[in-house]
């Protein structure tokens, strides 16, 4: 009661996971998704993960930990593009709080699991377009998006191209 006054004052559910280190890591990614399922049904709006207490964590903790956080992040997708009222839609948490001691690792753990999981989230939302919406065009307009955003370089080839680079299965 105590851990839950101080990291999160205002916490109404209380969802207890048992989580084993010996588990591998996609048992991990399993789990987080289970949780992430468990979490968008109670329709709270913070999560709060506790870990034990250790003066360092081995690098397999911090696999474990990015594999659950995805899971987790994964597990609360909900593909929504369309809904046009809040009553149809669920709603996500915004905020996870993690009560494990704070350090570059668990920094760039996080970050990873933020960057995986929310480009996985752009490919379903992406994918589960109708076919009439996300046209040809619009998925190339999606990924120079995505590109720009990520100060990366972006290419489209034209049917030219393609036949020049012998893309005949593409072009078929």
């Amino acid at each position: 009661n105590q851990l839950l006054q101080t990291f999160a004052p205002d916490m109404t559910h209380l969802l207890i996971v048992r989580i084993e280190l010996s588990q591998s890591q996609y048992s991990f990614l399993s789990l987080g998704g289970r949780v992430g399922k468990e979490i968008q049904k109670m329709r709270t709006s913070k999560i709060l993960l506790v870990f034990p207490d250790q003066t360092t964590y081995h690098q397999k903790f911090y696999r474990h930990l990015q594999q659950l956080l995805e899971g987790i992040l994964l597990g609360l997708y909900r593909y929504q593009e369309f809904k046009t009222t809040t009553s149809q839609t669920n709603s996500s948490p915004t905020d996870i709080v993690l009560g494990v001691k704070k350090s570059v690792n668990v920094d760039q753990v996080v970050y990873k699991a933020k960057m995986i999981s929310s480009s996985t989230n752009l490919a379903r939302d992406i994918s589960n377009r109708p076919a009439n919406y996300c046209t040809p065009s619009h998925f190339k307009e999606a990924c120079h998006q995505v590109a720009k955003e990520s100060h990366l370089q972006f290419d489209c080839l034209n049917e030219s191209q393609m036949k020049k680079q012998k893309m005949g299965c593409l072009l078929g």
